[in-house]
């Protein structure tokens, strides 16, 4: 690539138009630029205090991963919180209202369950964003 291309000029509809051309442009810059927006989402949902402690996010986001496929057990988390992570890992189009209120029931304020659910959707994303660019470093 050109040394005055960099991580923001290459966009993913230029990437998609190129493949239908058949021409292969280098993957460097967008994954540079994909990685660096990816770390900034985790570092601001898991390192970040908030309404649920970090450790419980953490486990969050590494059990629905799992669930996602990332290799690996899921992780221990409160017993209340586990089924409505799993839910929302492998079928989040599946929660209910009345999955979110038993976890009111169980005493989870509203921005917990937020945090919560957007947790497992940075372990989803997370699994299959390594998977993806696994199998592109596989196939160069």
């Amino acid at each position: 690539a050109p040394a005055e291309w960099n991580a923001d000029w290459i966009s993913p509809s230029l990437y998609r138009f190129a493949s239908r051309k058949g021409i292969i442009l280098p993957l460097t810059p967008f994954n540079d630029r994909l990685n660096r927006l990816f770390a900034m989402l985790r570092e601001a949902v898991l390192e970040t205090q908030g309404a649920l402690p970090l450790a419980v996010r953490r486990a969050i986001e590494a059990r629905a991963a799992v669930q996602a496929g990332r290799p690996g057990k899921p992780e221990e988390m409160p017993a209340d919180l586990a089924p409505y992570v799993d839910k929302v890992a492998r079928f989040a189009y599946k929660v209910t209202d009345a999955d979110v209120q038993r976890l009111h029931d169980s005493g989870y304020s509203d921005a917990a369950i937020f945090e919560a659910t957007v947790s497992a959707a940075v372990g989803v994303a997370s699994a299959g964003l390594e998977r993806t660019l696994g199998a592109l470093r596989g196939a160069s």
